[in-house]
């Protein structure tokens, strides 16, 4: 039986996936490399673990950063500087596999959101991972929205001031400044809400899962603050959907 590969390319780890009519058969994780060279070698490695005896028809990829998927390349990634115009598909086409597709990992993780968790039974969601990086997937009417150059979505590199909200978020994540965290995010999902109007609002990521409590419902208090229409039903939820982004990636794939 035909099968996929999902692969969810991080600042800090990768997980990768075999995922076969709606369930995951096989996961892995490795460190993200450091360098291109150590990169392509753990990548190698990750696929010919997860494909050793099954019939792998496809490999999806996520990452953070600027995907161009007609031409298999990471044009930007904000966290692995040395993948800047690396054509990831035709690099994984070496190894042996036919079909390779690639997206922004922000852009996966609510696709999965989406067709497999809480954004279930929604045509518009924002999907908002708070890891090391901060980014969003944002589904108009049921389509990924990514603009006219697959640059939408990356709401860390709003500004808040002289810098960007990514560089503010990872300072005050790194000290433990919740109130901080809580504080950033409650001006850009109100921004988000307030120019797309969405169903719901996803939130994931290792911060949002390992420490929502402590920013959550201080952030959603101040957002609700800020929205303009107060009469808004609008969900906001953690994802509870493991290997979220993996599984975004695999869905690539999916047939609509």
């Amino acid at each position: 039986m035909n099968q996929i590969i999902g692969l969810d390319i991080g600042g800090t780890k990768i997980e990768g996936i075999i995922y076969n009519d709606g369930k995951i058969a096989r996961r892995l994780f490795i460190p993200t490399p450091k360098d291109l060279a150590a990169f392509k070698r753990g990548i190698a490695g990750i696929l010919t673990i997860l494909s050793d005896g099954q019939n792998i028809a496809a490999v999806g990829i996520g990452m953070a950063g600027v995907a161009d998927d007609k031409k298999g390349v990471m044009i930007t990634s904000p966290n692995l500087k040395f993948i800047k115009n690396f054509n990831i598909r035709k690099f994984v086409c070496s190894l042996g596999f036919k079909e390779v597709r690639l997206d922004n990992d922000a852009s996966c993780f609510t696709r999965a959101e989406m067709a497999l968790g809480k954004g279930r039974g929604c045509k518009d969601v924002i999907g908002v991972i708070l890891g090391t990086e901060m980014g969003a997937g944002i589904y108009i009417d049921g389509e990924n929205f990514r603009g006219r150059h697959g640059s939408g979505g990356e709401v860390g590199q709003l500004m808040v001031g002289n810098d960007t909200l990514e560089h503010h978020y990872q300072e005050a994540k790194d000290r433990g400044d919740y109130n901080e965290v809580a504080h950033l995010l409650a001006i850009r999902l109100a921004d988000l809400v307030n120019i797309l109007d969405p169903d719901c609002i996803v939130l994931g990521g290792s911060v949002s899962l390992m420490h929502h409590k402590k920013f959550l419902p201080q952030a959603l208090r101040l957002m609700r603050g800020y929205i303009l229409n107060k009469n808004l039903k609008l969900k906001v939820w953690v994802s509870s959907l493991e290997s979220a982004g993996a599984l975004g990636a695999a869905l690539l794939f999916a047939k609509k």
